[in-house]
């Protein structure tokens, strides 16, 4: 699988928002203020989860990104079952929401 490329500001770790496709809808801001920030380009990954609750928050941010930009490329089971159907669902054209 090739990986997309995470924007730089990233810390290290298995959730990232992927370089350049940020556009500031705030929406996994809003789910994980504790993980992500939003500052130049775009929104990034500050800190990685380190509770269930944080980890809980960052699938969430996954889940509402607007355009996708935020990513999990880790290999937890639980966590891949919940982030792969909306993924899916979200690459539809965005004309194409029913």
């Amino acid at each position: 699988m090739i990986e997309d490329k995470a924007d730089p500001q990233n810390v290290p770790g298995d959730f990232y928002v992927k370089a350049g496709d940020c556009l500031w809808c705030a929406l996994p801001e809003l789910e994980a203020p504790e993980l992500i920030r939003t500052e130049g380009e775009g929104c990034y990954f500050f800190k990685q989860p380190e509770t269930a609750e944080e980890t809980e928050r960052a699938i969430r941010a996954v889940l509402v990104s607007c355009c996708a930009a935020v990513r999990y490329r880790g290999q937890d089971p639980a966590i891949l079952d919940r982030v792969a159907e909306p993924a899916a669902v979200r690459r539809k054209p965005w004309w194409r929401f029913w």
